[in-house]
């Protein structure tokens, strides 16, 4: 094959591959699939599909650490030893299930949606499916980066409450609501964990977060970073619980999931291996989802939006990815 041919037979795999939904329900087929593709002598590429029950963004950037060293090892000739680790996942689910038994936490979940209101999204009228990937994405330039970073610390608050106030801003204006609800990834890799940060596996959950939309976004963007401090500590306690408890079958159809990797290493610049291209594909099973991924060793932000054709079309997701940069913009400038 040539060049091309190459690139349309990786992608049809690519595109076949999003199709065929794993089958949680058979124990006996794997939860994840590996393909190979070698392109010339020197040349392949290597392409991972994982269910998300079983890993998260953290563990990815583990994994894929752990198979880089392993694969440079390999090319100088090493023997690799791969030792035992600890159940972390285990105490991950056992520390969940202290959390549900928290008295404390069902009665913060009870008040912090005492004036939740959820109007549920109504499907498209005209549905076009799409052939490619159903994702935006957009880059800020450093220098706008460098200017929400200066105000965050003006504020006193973190990146992720500017960004998650934008948010709410932003679904505010799509449900001409003042009263917000949104979904947050919630980090679950606590110090309680015998190995938190190597442990691979999921460790998130998603909760809900309640907000008031106000005209002072200083002071919005204040009551996002108290409202994040405030459900830290009941992160942990199960959303399928929380609805349980609200008696509710939804409570948001917006995720918001703010990503600072600071586990990824430039190994690529100490060795031999170069990569090309990385992609990344994730989807989950709301209609609208906000990714923000802060780069920790520079000043780049990428801003991936994933949604369902059934509620949103392409146009309409490029204009909220528009408004949403527009509202980051105006926010030093408050």
């Amino acid at each position: 094959m040539n060049a091309d041919e190459q690139e349309y037979y990786v992608d049809d795999v690519v595109k076949k591959d999003r199709q065929n939904l794993f089958d949680v329900e058979n124990f006996n087929e794997p939860l994840f699939r590996f393909n190979i593709f070698q392109k010339s002598k020197n040349q392949f590429e290597f392409f991972m599909s994982i269910h998300h029950a079983i890993i998260d963004g953290w563990s990815n950037i583990e994994f894929l650490n752990q198979l880089y060293n392993s694969y440079l090892a390999l090319k100088k000739g090493k023997e690799i030893t791969v030792s035992s680790s600890a159940n972390v996942h285990q105490e991950f689910v056992a520390l969940e299930k202290e959390m549900i038994r928290s008295s404390d936490a069902l009665n913060f979940w009870k008040f912090h949606l005492r004036n939740h209101t959820y109007k549920p999204l109504k499907p498209l009228t005209t549905l076009v499916v799409q052939v490619e990937a159903v994702a935006e994405e957009y880059n800020l330039n450093s220098e706008i980066t460098a200017d929400l970073l200066e105000f965050s610390r003006k504020l006193k608050v973190s990146p992720k409450a500017i960004f998650l106030s934008t948010y709410l801003d932003l679904i505010g204006t799509v449900m001409k609501e003042n009263m917000v609800s949104v979904g947050i990834i919630s980090n679950g890799r606590t110090e309680r964990l015998s190995d938190p940060f190597g442990a691979l596996g999921l460790f998130w959950n998603i909760v809900p977060l309640c907000q008031q939309v106000i005209e002072d976004k200083e002071v919005q963007i204040k009551n996002v970073q108290q409202s994040l401090i405030d459900i830290e500590p009941y992160v942990r306690y199960p959303l399928l619980q929380i609805l349980s408890d609200q008696q509710k079958q939804e409570l948001f159809f917006a995720t918001f999931n703010f990503m600072s990797f600071h586990n990824v290493k430039d190994i690529f610049e100490q060795t031999d291996l170069k990569v090309n291209a990385r992609m990344s594909h994730d989807k989950f099973n709301f209609p609208l989802n906000f990714a923000i991924s802060m780069n920790s060793s520079s000043e780049n932000v990428s801003i991936r939006v994933e949604y369902d054709q059934m509620y949103f079309n392409c146009k309409d997701i490029r204009s909220m990815l528009q408004s949403y940069v527009e509202i980051l913009y105006a926010v030093p400038r408050l």
